[in-house]
């Protein structure tokens, strides 16, 4: 019988302590910046040329990246119902930023994931999502914090760990409106 986190002890307690750690990352401007490694997933972001100064009312794009351990991987934003956790990516309300439009999404492999017992879409390796993010009209000139946060779930062969949120920052230089 292949022992998964629901009825093995020892990873159970491995799994939750690690579950546990929550990493705020800070970064600045156009510099890709990665969370401490907690687990099998390293998520960075990086804002594209565009991000380094921007006016309010102004779009960029932040790209947010997964980096994956050998053997394991991140699900998809596309997710089935009773599978795995899709990947989320969102942006607290409580900041000058806003998501623009569609995120995209690099394309998944799929297959028959045996820990759920359904098709599933997913990566390896690495992943980069491309958010786009609008600055508020109401903006406040100066550095701001670019706070996005991200809902995943990641499984090897052997394992799936519980969901998990990263939260990401992102330094944002806002010039005046005028």
């Amino acid at each position: 019988m292949k022992r998964t986190l629901s009825n093995n002890p020892a990873c159970r307690i491995g799994a939750l302590v690690a579950a546990a750690f929550v990493t705020a990352v800070v970064g600045v401007a156009g510099q890709n910046v990665a969370q401490k490694p907690d687990g099998p997933i390293v998520w960075s972001i990086q804002g594209d040329t565009a991000a380094a100064v921007q006016k309010p009312g102004g779009e960029f794009n932040a790209l947010v990246t997964a980096k994956i351990d050998e053997g394991w991987h991140l699900y998809s934003t596309d997710e089935a119902a009773g599978g795995p956790q899709p990947t989320v990516i969102t942006m607290p309300k409580d900041q000058p930023f806003e998501i623009a439009g569609d995120i995209d999404s690099p394309l998944a492999k799929t297959a028959l994931d045996e820990n759920f017992g359904v098709r599933t879409d997913y990566y390896e390796g690495s992943a980069t999502f491309t958010v786009p993010v609008r600055v508020a009209a109401q903006a406040v000139a100066g550095r701001q914090k670019l706070l996005v946060e991200v809902r995943y779930q990641s499984c090897s062969k052997e394992l799936c760990l519980p969901p998990k949120t990263a939260k990401l920052e992102l330094a944002v230089d806002v010039q005046s409106a005028q």
